[in-house]
């Protein structure tokens, strides 16, 4: 895949370049903030989809898990942000309680998020070990997947490395 051949600085502004644009625009212009907005959440989260997914398919049979949880959680991450941009209320202040439900669906999105960056750090260093890459921290490695855009600047390298070889693992798709 593309991605794993480019460099940690051409990756890291095709994951805030949709940020920026974003900001540029302001809330001043509704529509195009909120295309741009639902742009740049496509990019953040798909950037998990792909990075998670495919370090998950080169792992061996015994290291694999189902990725059907981390795939249905990336999607909901970037449709709860999706749909919060779509029925922002302009900046206007609302004097009233959040209802239960979106409380409840806000705390779906804290645990959707960190499993889908456990999910990532699980697959990420098991592939390190597996192509004798030196191993970094489990803390850094969990912090770079948090905070993404610092982040894909330690673990570009590696990616690229771990990527270098297209070797898939052969049984991925006896797995699906």
């Amino acid at each position: 895949m593309i991605l794993f051949k480019r460099d940690a600085w051409q990756v890291f502004l095709m994951l805030l370049l949709p940020l920026i644009i974003a900001s540029l625009i302001g809330d001043a212009f509704y529509i195009p903030f909120t295309i741009a907005s639902i742009i740049a959440y496509f990019v953040i989260f798909g950037w998990y989809f792909v990075v998670g997914s495919n370090l998950n398919d080169r792992l061996s049979d015994e290291d694999y898990r189902s990725d059907i949880l981390f795939k249905l959680n990336c999607f909901y991450l970037f449709g709860f942000l999706s749909i919060s941009a779509v029925l922002k209320d302009n900046g206007e202040v609302v004097e009233t309680e959040m209802p239960p439900y979106l409380i409840v669906l806000f705390a779906y999105y804290v645990f959707a998020f960190l499993q889908v960056v456990h999910f990532s750090v699980r697959s990420f260093i098991l592939n390190q070990e597996r192509e004798g890459l030196e191993k970094k921290k489990v803390e850094i490695v969990y912090l770079s997947f948090l905070i993404v855009f610092i982040g894909v600047w330690v673990l570009q390298p590696d990616l690229k490395k771990i990527f270098a070889n297209n070797q898939v693992n052969s049984h991925v798709s006896d797995r699906q």
